[in-house]
């Protein structure tokens, strides 16, 4: 409710200070030798809260800065984007790691966050009409939810979404121990494994990005969903010694990943007015996150109860099904005669 309310840019730039206060007090926190667990679990969670206002209002400001028909593109390229900083982070932490103490690897996360709100200076959103009454969440967000409903295809198409993030979360928790477990692996070859992903991310936001989207928005991303399904129950059939094909395998993954992904957040901002963008996508991203957690508990029992393996290819064979019969519901199919994707000028 209130990021539709506030000021967008305003409300990402103090989400971006917030965070790295927070992030400031870690240092303090370390610097003074403090070891008490529960510091660093407050400071976190404080971080999380500043990044719950942030991402909603970035997705909800995109769509006035951007033409209706470049919407796919951006959402590509912020994919990719964040797929690149994926694959560059952990080399770059590592290297950190051995010529810094952690808590002044921690003050560059401040200086890059002051960078942030630097940048949004220079950026000017459009703002919505403002409000002085204080909002009924139950009200506004009731209204938000009979929104998803009303439009046609929204609430089925984010049910998919929901479903297939619910699958798909304890999987990312399992790479490493896949790697370990599985492959025989090291921590090096999950390094490598997480490059592969994140590599294939970049590369499928990049090609939504710089080519234009001449096919059906949603055929697209439901094919998306059968590839992500056939690589991890590919991947839960492969000997121990068929580590290079794993991460052959989960390049292909990533790639599919970030154009379902990217062409999910496009269409929600397609199809809904710009004063819902804020709470529709913070209720989509709290309703598809908590399912995610209970997954990734779920997930640990399961591998202890069937094994590794089993987890990819019932999660698999789960995303695959998903992806073939969301092609079957029409009320989805329609989304795309809201803006069809020639090349445009």
């Amino acid at each position: 409710s209130y990021v539709d309310r506030w000021n967008r840019k305003k409300t990402m730039f103090y989400s971006d200070l917030f965070i790295a206060f927070c992030t400031l007090c870690l240092f303090i926190v370390i610097t003074k030798g403090y070891k008490d667990l529960s510091f660093f679990y407050l400071l976190t969670a404080c971080r999380s809260i500043g990044s719950t206002f942030h991402a909603p209002a970035l997705q909800a400001s995109i769509p006035l800065l951007v033409p209706k028909h470049h919407l796919v593109r951006v959402s590509g390229l912020y994919h990719s984007i964040q797929s690149f900083s994926e694959v560059i982070a952990p080399v770059v932490g590592a290297s950190l790691v051995v010529w810094l103490p952690i808590q002044y690897i921690l003050l560059i996360d401040v200086i890059g966050a002051v960078a942030a709100c630097l940048t949004l200076l220079c950026v000017q959103i459009p703002s919505l009409q403002k409000t002085k009454v204080l909002p009924d969440f139950k009200k506004e967000l009731t209204e938000c939810w009979h929104t998803l409903r009303r439009t046609m295809g929204i609430l089925p198409l984010f049910v998919c979404f929901t479903l297939v993030t619910f699958v798909l979360m304890p999987v990312f928790t399992l790479f490493p121990f896949m790697t370990l477990l599985h492959f025989n692996g090291n921590i090096l070859q999950m390094g490598v494994v997480d490059m592969g992903w994140g590599s294939g991310a970049l590369l499928g936001g990049l090609v939504l990005a710089c080519k234009a989207l001449k096919s059906k928005q949603t055929l697209v991303m439901h094919t998306a969903y059968v590839i992500l399904g056939l690589y991890l129950i590919s991947a839960s059939y492969l000997p121990s010694s068929a580590f290079i094909g794993f991460v052959c395998l989960t390049f292909t993954g990533g790639i599919a990943y970030s154009i379902y992904h990217a062409l999910f957040i496009a269409i929600i901002q397609q199809n809904l007015a710009s004063d819902m963008l804020g709470r529709t996508f913070s209720l989509i991203f709290s309703l598809s996150t908590f399912p995610s957690m209970l997954g990734i508990v779920a997930s640990g029992y399961w591998v202890e109860a069937w094994g590794i393996t089993s987890v990819f290819m019932i999660s698999g064979w789960v995303i695959f099904l998903i992806g073939v019969g969301a092609n079957f519901i029409s009320s989805i199919k329609q989304l795309d005669n809201c803006l069809l994707y020639t090349s445009p000028s």
